[in-house]
C-alpha cells in the first residue's frame, strides 16, 4: 500500500531513523477487521549511534496517526529488545503478523529465530487472561456485547487454550489458532457464524449470545485463570544474547 509505504519513508526522513520492520497488528492482522477497521501499523526502528549515547535517553517512541485510517506506532531497538526479553505478547504477535510492510531480512529472520529462547507461556497466558477477563467486566453484560470487542475475548481465550496444548507462542492469525486448537465443533461453527457477521460490521455494532455460548465464554476465562495460576515454568532468560545483538545493530 503506497500511502503506508510513503508514511514510513516520511517517518524514517523525519525522525532521522532506520525502520528495521513494520507490519500490521490488530484485527487486521488477527483476520476479523471490519469494514471500517483502522490500519494499525507497529514498527521498529533504529537511531544512529550517538542517539544511545545521551545521559538521558531520549523518547523511545514515534505515534501518529495519518489520513485514511493510518494508526502507526514505532518502537526504538533498545527498548523493543528490552520488551523482547520479558515476553512481551504484544511484541511477539509483530513478528507473525500475516501483513508484513517492510522488514530487514537479517533482522526479522534472527528475531524469528531468538523468539522461543524468550517465550515465557506462563506469563503470556497471564496477559492474554487479563484481556479476556477486562473485556468481559466491561462490555459483557445479559449476553449482549460489541461484535469488536467479543472477538477480543475469544481470541484471548484461545490463546490461552493454545499455550496450554502447545507450550507456544499462539499464532497471530486468529483462525489458526481456531483451527489447531481442540475446540468443540459447536463453539467453530459459532465463531464462523460470527466471523461473517463481523466482516460487514461497523466497529460499534452490537450482537447478541446465545446463553450457552454466553456460558462457554465465561466458563473459558476462569478456566484460563486456573490454568495460568497452575502452570510451572522456570527458565533462565540469556540477555546476553540480546546484548550482544544490539550492540551488532548500533554499532
Amino acid at each position: 500500500m503506497s500511502a503506508i509505504d510513503d508514511a514510513l519513508k516520511n517517518i524514517e526522513e523525519e525522525h532521522q531513523c532506520e525502520i528495521l520492520y513494520a507490519c500490521e497488528s490488530g484485527s487486521r492482522a488477527w483476520g476479523f477487521s471490519s469494514n471500517d477497521s483502522d490500519y494499525d501499523i507497529r514498527f521498529i526502528f533504529k537511531k544512529k549511534l550517538s542517539w544511545y549515547l545521551k545521559l538521558n535517553e531520549p523518547k523511545d517512541v514515534i505515534d501518529c496517526f495519518l489520513p485514511g485510517d493510518l494508526d502507526l506506532s514505532g518502537w526504538d531497538l533498545r527498548k523493543a529488545l528490552r520488551l523482547f526479553s520479558s515476553s512481551n505478547a504484544s511484541l511477539f504477535e509483530w513478528f507473525d503478523s500475516p501483513i508484513i510492510y517492510y522488514k530487514n531480512e537479517d533482522f526479522y529472520e534472527n528475531m524469528k529465530e531468538f523468539l522461543p529462547n524468550y517465550f515465557n507461556p506462563k506469563k503470556t497466558m497471564f496477559h492474554y487472561w487479563s484481556l479476556a477477563n477486562k473485556f468481559q467486566d466491561q462490555y459483557l453484560k445479559d449476553n449482549v456485547i460489541n461484535i469488536k470487542k467479543l472477538f477480543y475475548i475469544l481470541r484471548a481465550v484461545t490463546a490461552c487454550k493454545w499455550i496450554q496444548i502447545n507450550q507456544t507462542m499462539p499464532p497471530t492469525k486468529f483462525y489458526n489458532m481456531v483451527n489447531q486448537t481442540i475446540l468443540p465443533s459447536e463453539i467453530i461453527s459459532k465463531i464462523d457464524s460470527l466471523l461473517e457477521i463481523k466482516k460487514l460490521s461497523g466497529e460499534k455494532d452490537m450482537v447478541t449470545l446465545e446463553p450457552e455460548f454466553d456460558l462457554w465464554i465465561r466458563e473459558s476465562i476462569k478456566e484460563s485463570k486456573l490454568n495460568a495460576d497452575q502452570y510451572k515454568f522456570k527458565k533462565e532468560i540469556n540477555i546476553q544474547e540480546l546484548n550482544k545483538y544490539f550492540e551488532k545493530l548500533i554499532l
